[in-house]
């Protein structure tokens, strides 16, 4: 009955941001007075809700946790109604972004331009999509460490530091339910999978500058219960 309740109430926030959405894009296209307006949609993660027994996020990389909506709109420049179903990630939203406005993109990790797609309404290249759970060491629930997944060919790989790997077949398996790791007519997406984990962790930096944060900006974060 918690859980329920939850869900039920997670279902109500998102009903109420689709809402305030809604206001907000209605306001700004009358004040545009019919200029087109670029449009972008796109949450920063999902939520667990007693999937793989978990509840919040940035617990894990399975993906009722990665796979989250990204929408574009551009009245009269962008084809209305498509769906790319070819899978892209964050790191591919700012310099699509600048591409559509015209600006000088920058050198994003891994990101590309998705506009010339968009434009013509087409699916882009697929490629593998990666993505980090705490790219720093920490100590904060340690068997839930760091961990990295690569998601190609229908596959999903998860390297997990201090507790096994994980491999799921999401076209049979979407909800990720049966890692594949151990089986041997699994090994050839295992090895490779792994080998492109590897090679995007060794082009990662090792460190993060992190730049001292004023007073205000750090009690703004503890009001929000990002920081103690």
């Amino acid at each position: 009955e918690k859980l329920e309740r939850m869900i039920r109430n997670y279902h109500g926030e998102v009903r109420y941001a689709d809402e305030v959405l809604d206001a907000l894009l209605r306001a700004v296209d009358k004040k545009m007075n019919g200029d087109p307006l670029l449009v972008v949609v796109v949450a920063d993660h999902g939520e667990g809700l007693g999937d793989h027994d978990l509840m919040e996020h940035a617990l894990n990389l399975h993906d009722e946790q990665l796979h989250i909506p990204l929408l574009f709109r551009w009245r009269g420049r962008l084809p209305a109604g498509v769906r790319i179903r070819t899978s892209v990630g964050l790191v591919d939203v700012a310099p699509t972004i600048l591409d559509l406005v015209g600006l000088p993109s920058f050198a994003a990790v891994g990101g590309r331009s998705l506009a010339k797609d968009l434009l013509a309404a087409r699916e882009p290249e697929a490629r593998s999509i990666f993505a980090n759970r705490r790219s720093f060491p920490e100590s904060y629930r340690p068997p839930l460490g760091r961990q990295v997944s690569v998601r190609s060919g229908g596959w999903k790989y998860i390297r997990r530091v201090g507790v096994s790997d994980q491999l799921f077949d999401l076209v049979i398996d979407p909800g990720e339910k049966t890692n594949r790791l151990w089986e041997a007519d699994a090994a050839g997406h295992a090895n490779s999978m792994l080998e492109e984990i590897i090679a995007y962790e060794a082009s990662m930096p090792d460190t993060i500058e992190v730049a001292p944060l004023p007073d205000d900006v750090k009690e703004n974060l503890r009001a929000l219960g990002y920081a103690e």
